[in-house]
C-alpha cells in the first residue's frame, strides 16, 4: 500500500522512534515496538511481527506491541527516526465494507500469517481503539481513535 497520510483530528501527540536502516515504513502504516533480540525497542510495521501461527495470536501481538500510526516514511538504507503519531482520530481503512457504529473496538487486521500494516477491523478480542463516527455499510474508511497499547487490559 502506498503512503497514505491517516491522521484528521485531536492532537496526535507524535514521537520520534528509531528504525533499522532495513527496515521500509510508508505513511500510514500500523507501527509497533520490537520485542525480538536482534532488533529490540526498534520501531517496526506490524507486518513484521513474528508469524505467532494464527490470526487471533498475530492481531493480539500486534495490539501488545502497537505503538501508532507512521506519520513519515523511511526507505531501505534510511537511519533517521520515524515519526509515529500516538493518540488523536486517523481515517482507516477497513477490511470489509461492514457497517461499524460509534463506540465499536477495532483491531490490526491478519491473516493466518501476518498482521496487516494499514487495514483494520471490528473485534474485541485485541483492540488499538474504537470507531468515532457511524459508516454503513458502502466503503471501508473509518474514522478511528486510537490508543496504543493493549486497550482491553484495562478495560477488563
Amino acid at each position: 500500500m502506498a503512503n497514505v497520510f491517516r491522521w484528521r483530528y485531536f492532537d496526535p501527540q507524535p514521537l520520534e522512534a528509531p528504525v533499522l536502516s532495513s527496515t521500509v515504513v510508508e505513511i500510514g502504516d500500523f507501527m509497533a515496538i520490537s520485542t525480538a533480540t536482534a532488533t529490540l525497542n526498534y520501531a517496526i510495521p506490524v507486518d513484521d511481527i513474528p508469524d505467532a501461527g494464527s490470526a487471533p495470536a498475530i492481531r493480539e501481538a500486534a495490539a501488545d506491541q502497537f505503538i501508532g500510526i507512521a506519520m513519515t516514511a523511511s526507505a531501505s538504507g534510511d537511519t533517521a527516526n520515524v515519526r509515529i503519531g500516538t493518540a488523536g482520530v486517523w481515517e482507516l481503512t477497513q477490511q470489509s465494507a461492514a457497517a461499524i457504529h460509534v463506540g465499536d473496538p477495532v483491531e490490526i487486521y491478519a491473516s493466518t500469517s501476518a498482521a496487516n500494516k494499514q487495514t483494520c477491523v471490528e473485534g474485541s478480542t485485541s483492540p488499538i481503539g474504537y470507531c468515532v463516527a457511524y459508516k454503513a455499510t458502502a466503503g471501508t474508511a473509518i474514522l478511528v481513535k486510537i490508543h496504543p497499547g493493549k486497550i482491553n487490559a484495562v478495560n477488563s
